[in-house]
């Protein structure tokens, strides 16, 4: 499992992660993906995200 809060996405950012998670609240998203797809989805946000969008991740792993 995967959650995503964030304080501003970029949109284009914000626009992918609509394509992998549900989007409960503006800017919070949350997702089952596998431990293998979220690992690039994390490094997908820090290389893309500048430090303004405020990123809390939360990951679970198995």
């Amino acid at each position: 499992m995967l959650v995503v809060i964030a304080n501003d996405l970029p949109p284009a950012v914000r626009g992918r992660m609509k394509l992998w998670f549900v989007e409960p609240r503006a800017n919070v998203f949350v997702s089952g993906v596998k431990d293998s797809v979220a690992k690039k989805v994390v490094e997908y946000l820090y290389k893309h995200c500048p430090p303004e969008s405020g990123l809390m991740v939360f990951r679970q792993t198995s």
